[in-house]
């Protein structure tokens, strides 16, 4: 009898935890958006070429497969959820009508339009997990910035060590760095480190938290990247919003100590920050215009008038694009300002939203505003409900940098920046029951 009763209670706390953290151990898409976080660029590169089979679209498909076969049951598309993956839904689809009008089934249509499919793994979203299994992705996403930011750090101080590293795909070195994806990431890390940093209630995990951020920032600043720069600029504003309460508390029961935070935090915005090369490159000010970079910049800005006058030339464009296909850098004349004559590695403006104009038309330009502001919308409330779940935070800082590095470069027409944004996405746009239910509560 004593062994049945046993039986009996183990069971029972077998079925209580199924109940309390139901579904998938990890969110669906974790282990692929974590692949490329960590590894970036070059990442997206490690597979079959020959074939076109790379291991990101790899890990996707076995998520897909693994979804379906095992947690069918935790599929959850109510009404609410497929009103917010509306957008997301909305810019996909449209894309894939700009690719099959008029037709243009090629190799390089397929790449173009791959940026925008990519969006549809933001529908991991509709798999209910439970609150252990965010715990656990949020670890694994964090864990991925880590081990990022070390080969970063790595690369940049011995780069002749990396120039012997073996060549992916005939394109690009492992752990061959690009300093706007990557400086953007280690902000995501310096912010999120922060974050966690501030709501920590050990001190040493508080200090070693603050260490890594402080460290973090600086990796970023030495980048001497615009994109990186401005990524840790928003991605800062992201903690700042979701630590307010806990910064109001702080000034109610220390108004002495914050008023004197407050006035040396003004001193270093007014007095020090405008004589520091960081600000110098964020304001494009004398020391910036005599950087080589500077130069990059006006060949950015001069083909990106180029594309607007190629687009704006014709209605048909203006309404509904060019669609998929077509290398408008090249027709435009725009190729020459970024010296890609006779190459065809890069097809897009570095501006995201540009490319979109000029391959989707203003209809495209309509339905990712839509996207825009339901994400701005949706980060916000994930940023305010941190103490619900700290991936809604992680996420909505991972979409926060990576968009807007992706206005001054090609970011998110890559698959190593497009999948962990729809993934993001997904998460932010549709919360988890449990946080939805609050929040319908709340209002």
């Amino acid at each position: 009898m004593t062994a049945v009763k046993d039986l009996q209670q183990v069971e029972q706390r077998t079925s209580r935890h199924r109940r309390e953290d139901p579904g998938p151990l990890l969110v669906p898409g974790t282990v692929a958006a974590a692949y490329l976080l960590a590894t970036g660029r070059w990442g997206s590169y490690v597979g079959w070429p020959a074939h076109q089979v790379y291991a990101g679209d790899v890990l996707l498909a076995l998520t897909v497969v693994w979804a379906l076969l095992r947690h069918r049951a935790s599929f959850s598309a109510t009404r609410r959820d497929l009103v917010a993956l509306a957008p997301v839904l909305a810019l996909a689809g449209w894309a894939a009508v700009r690719l099959v009008t008029p037709l243009h089934l090629e190799s390089d249509a397929l790449r173009d339009v791959a940026p925008y499919l990519y969006l549809l793994v933001a529908c991991f979203g509709l798999v209910r997990v439970g609150e252990r299994a965010r715990l656990r992705t949020t670890a694994v996403l964090y864990a991925a910035l880590v081990v990022h930011a070390g080969w970063f750090v790595w690369s940049m101080r011995f780069p002749a060590r990396v120039a012997g590293l073996p060549l992916l795909d005939g394109t690009v070195r492992v752990l061959e760095t690009r300093a706007d994806f990557d400086g953007s990431v280690t902000a995501v890390l310096a912010s999120a480190s922060l974050a966690l940093a501030v709501g920590s209630r050990r001190l040493p995990a508080r200090l070693a938290l603050l260490a890594l951020s402080v460290a973090s920032m600086y990796v970023v600043a030495s980048t001497a990247n615009r994109a990186a720069l401005i990524a840790l600029v928003t991605t800062l504003c992201g903690v700042l919003v979701a630590c307010w309460s806990t910064l109001a508390l702080a000034v109610r029961h220390h108004p002495r100590v914050s008023a004197a935070a407050a006035v040396l935090l003004l001193v270093a915005l007014v007095v020090v920050a405008p004589r520091t090369p960081v600000y110098d490159r964020l304001a494009g000010g004398a020391g910036w215009a005599k950087n080589s970079v500077s130069g990059t910049t006006a060949a950015r800005e001069a083909a990106w008038g180029e594309v607007l006058h190629y687009v704006d030339h014709r209605p048909s464009r203006v309404a509904v694009g060019v669609g998929m296909g077509p290398d408008f850098l090249q027709d435009s004349g725009a190729a020459v300002h970024f010296q890609y004559v006779g190459r065809k590695e890069v097809r897009q403006p570095h501006n995201y939203a540009l490319n979109t104009y000029a391959r989707t038309g203003l209809v495209g330009v309509a339905l990712l505003a839509w996207l825009l502001v339901s994400l701005v919308v949706a980060a916000v409330r994930a940023l305010r409900r941190k103490e619900a779940t700290h991936l809604g935070v992680l996420c909505a800082l991972v979409l926060g940098a990576l968009f807007v590095a992706s206005m001054v470069g090609v970011i998110l027409e890559s698959p190593f920046a497009a999948i962990p944004f729809a993934f993001a996405a997904g998460r932010v746009l549709v919360p988890p029951s449990d946080e939805a239910g609050d929040a319908g509560r709340a209002a």
